[in-house]
């Protein structure tokens, strides 16, 4: 954390900078005239080859970007190579910042996780090229894409007018209801156990996986429930929706009024902690939780003669457990749970396109290029090419009269599983592509299959969305020097929460002793101006769509 904040001055300082190095002008994309691209929608992009440099993580799904046979075939049918920079997925966020900071960055951002505030900083300060001008006289597919789903440009449109980045375009059902559930229905067979309806149900659940031998295997090996690491502690929600409703972002609660304020404030947060500090002590959630990365987790379900593992939350059972194989069918999705006083929520993000994919900057000499190179990754080929494989090979298209796992059309099939390591796609790093196409894809009752995933995850989201709050957190955009100071505030406070929350869990910090105190900490962290940014992002948005 601490090394993250130097990193994160660093950056800011930088920002400054740049915004006194522009003056606040306009930074127009140019070009050096060296490539002259053919019109919008036709390959290849240019008569002779060109380089541009992308900077990407690289991802424990994909063996090598470079050497990747979507990166060579599509080499190949745009005249366009590309010069990757890559940096391990793991250490990406500190990377990337250091290169934003030095001023030696490439021509693209390529799946970097820029944020909205990366966007704030960086584009008016000239360090994004605004690519509302190239996309009107280059883009086909993506613009095609805006109209069908306006929620894409309520997300990308900057507070001045201008788009600096690109998203991962994507408006599917079970991308909306990502904070999931999954528990081991074989050890709850094997124990003549019905699925958890309440909190205290859950509870009983997890202390009989952990008594009762439910593996079988005369061991006391079994670890009831396991929530793995990430940057926003989003493993909480959905157990934490059963106290108070949590985004799993940055824990805004809208009241009818629509006025916000911060969940990991309240009462109920407190009382979704004690149930957390109960389940840890009483050995039901491991130890080990909160410092294990997705992957252990993954090796922990896959490894030894049995498996061991009664509950993990994450957004699909590719999150845990290797769909290749055959311990990710013992698990399913359970419905929110009820909580001791009536809560029962599931987290609900409509505006889930992931931003921040794709940023072309002021280094790049032929920002038009850049533009029509992404721009088939949101057609349904192209999408479906990156994404998913070869035609014929990993995907196909169905007969007409096939229906989709979301009732519709189906426009293909997937005939591989989902989630292996290969080298023929770009599964597993959050690109630009168009997403929405996942609505199209057959539906199965053979769920455990490579074709039924989506089926399997759209049953699990219908269980959430009668669950849904009223209201749901929207982007949260602001100006160029509000941003700066507002990003040190928000890394600040979650810094705070996040490892407040583990403490009181694990014990470390008592909710009877400690809670005053540690709201009272929050004074320190200027959290009053905090909420205030927040509530005039949210008036702003709200006024917007008027």
């Amino acid at each position: 954390m601490k090394k993250t904040g130097i990193v994160f001055a660093v950056m800011i300082i930088a920002a400054a900078c740049l915004l006194i190095g522009a003056g606040g002008r306009e930074v127009t994309a140019q070009t050096s005239g060296a490539a002259i691209v053919t019109p919008a929608g036709e390959f290849p992009i240019v008569k002779d080859k060109v380089t541009l440099k992308f900077f990407s993580p690289q991802a424990p799904t994909i063996e090598d970007l470079t050497t990747n046979s979507f990166t060579t075939e599509y080499e190949q049918k745009t005249n366009v190579h590309i010069d990757w920079e890559i940096v391990p997925s793991s250490g990406l966020a500190e990377r990337r910042n250091l290169s934003l900071a030095s001023g030696d960055y490439p021509d693209v951002y390529f799946a970097s996780g820029l944020s909205l505030n990366d966007e704030a900083l960086y584009g008016p300060a000239g360090v994004f090229i605004p690519l509302n001008d190239l996309l009107d006289k280059y883009s086909v597919w993506f613009n095609g894409l805006r109209k069908a789903f306006p929620t894409i440009d309520e997300q990308i449109v900057s507070l001045d007018g201008k788009i600096y980045t690109l998203p991962l375009a994507r408006q599917t059902p079970h991308t909306m209801f990502q904070r999931k559930m999954w528990i081991n229905e074989t050890w709850e067979k094997n124990l003549g156990l019905s699925m958890p309806g309440t909190t205290d149900d859950f509870y009983n659940t997890l202390t009989a996986f952990k008594t009762k031998d439910p593996n079988k295997n005369g061991k006391t090996d079994e670890i009831p429930l396991i929530i793995n690491t990430d940057a926003t502690l989003s493993g909480l929600s959905f157990l934490m929706n059963s106290f108070i409703y949590d985004d799993s972002y940055n824990r805004l609660i809208i009241d009818d009024n629509k006025k916000i304020s911060l969940a990991f404030m309240q009462d109920g947060w407190r009382d979704g902690l004690a149930y957390f500090q109960k389940l840890y002590s009483d050995g039901l959630l491991d130890k080990s939780s909160f410092t294990i990365t997705d992957q252990q987790v993954k090796q922990l379900v896959e490894s030894g003669s049995d498996l061991t593992i009664g509950a993990i939350p994450a957004q699909a059972p590719s999150g845990f457990a290797d769909l290749a194989g055959t311990r990710h069918i013992s698990f399913g999705a359970i419905a929110p749970l009820k909580g001791p006083k009536g809560v029962q929520f599931a987290t609900w993000e409509p505006y889930n396109h992931i931003t921040g994919t794709f940023a072309v900057t002021s280094k790049c000499k032929i920002p038009e290029v850049a533009i029509r190179w992404v721009d088939w990754l949101y057609s349904f080929d192209g999408a479906l090419r990156a994404r998913e494989g070869i035609e014929g090979v990993h995907w196909m298209r169905p007969a007409q009269g096939v229906l989709s796992y979301a009732g519709v059309q189906a426009t293909w099939e997937r005939l591989e599983q989902y989630g292996t390591t290969q080298n023929y796609k770009y599964d597993g790093i959050q690109f630009p592509h168009n997403m929405t196409i996942h609505n199209q894809q057959t539906g199965t009752d053979d769920i455990y299959s490579a074709a039924g995933l989506e089926t399997r995850l759209y049953r699990a989201t219908q269980l959430m969305t009668p669950y849904a709050p009223k209201t749901a957190t929207p982007p949260i955009r602001l100006n160029s020097a509000d941003a700066m100071q507002f990003s040190q505030m928000q890394n600040d406070i979650n810094t705070y929460w996040m490892q407040s929350a583990v403490q009181f869990i694990t014990g470390d910090m008592d909710l009877t002793r400690d809670w005053n105190k540690y709201l009272s900490n929050f004074n320190a962290l200027q959290t009053d101006r905090y909420i205030k940014y927040l509530q005039s992002s949210y008036d702003q948005f709200l006024a917007n769509k008027k």
